[in-house]
């Protein structure tokens, strides 16, 4: 496919989607892993903990998932595990 467009009112064609035909090495499969885990706990978050993530975002100029993401994947990359996120504290009772 030609993806045609204007950069700085020039137009532009490039082919797209443009596939890498290098494997990913290692480091970028873990990173990869970590990031479909982020977005499966993403899904598996209360509505209670989604209003908190929702409340913590409000004036910022990103969206509440993105920063979600974000500090996941801080936390892979600096502890090389996954961080334990609890995805529903509703139901603590007296902690």
């Amino acid at each position: 496919m030609i993806d045609f467009y204007y950069w700085k009112g020039i137009p532009c064609a490039r082919k797209w989607p443009d596939r890498s035909p290098k494997k990913p090495s290692e480091g970028q499969k873990a990173s990869m892993a970590a990031f479909a885990e982020a977005n499966h706990r993403l899904k598996d978050l209360s509505p209670h903990l989604i209003e908190t993530w929702r409340s913590l975002s409000v004036g910022k100029s990103y969206f509440w998932p993105d920063e979600f993401r974000g500090k996941f994947m801080k936390y892979w990359k600096i502890h090389k595990s996954y961080p334990a996120i609890m995805v529903d504290f509703e139901d603590m009772g007296d902690v």
